[in-house]
């Protein structure tokens, strides 16, 4: 049985296309679902501050509809201090409490962000431009020392 160039290719390009169309169905599906979590209803953070003797000194829960990193959340408080660097902006202090430098730096933990709660100790392996919130999330900021 001998197939020719002409059907060979037809054949081809119809698996290309039936290809094509199962990706682009499954990517579309997951963009919507996606954008349906971070577009509807509000989310609760809840923002907890700890310093050296580990002990609770700040405490706030934010209620937000369009807010959608940690770091606007953060922001919009009003009570975190930034460093902007050519890394990207890092936080220098919370609720009136700034970290030295040259010692000392703010953790951000979570148990309930997906990429918080399976790290070493809850520890967040991106910053806070970076955690998209798509629901509740509660998030510790710890002072630690080098």
């Amino acid at each position: 049985m001998k197939i020719d160039k002409k059907t060979l290719a037809i054949n081809l390009m119809a698996l290309l296309l039936a290809t094509f169309i199962i990706l682009f169905s499954v990517f579309t599906y997951k963009y919507v679902n996606l954008k349906g979590q971070l577009d509807g209803g509000e989310r609760h953070i809840a923002l907890k501050g700890i310093n050296l003797e580990e002990e609770t000194f700040y405490e706030e829960t934010v209620v937000e509809t369009s807010i959608k990193t940690l770091d606007q959340v953060l922001q919009a408080t009003g009570n975190f201090e930034f460093k902007f660097s050519s890394f990207g902006a890092y936080i220098v202090g919370v609720g009136g409490i700034k970290a030295d430098e040259s010692s000392q730096y703010w953790s951000i933990t979570s148990s309930t962000h997906e990429l918080c709660r399976n790290e070493v100790d809850n520890m967040c392996s991106v910053g806070s431009s970076s955690l998209f919130l798509l629901g509740s999330n509660q998030f510790e900021f710890t002072l630690k020392t080098f």
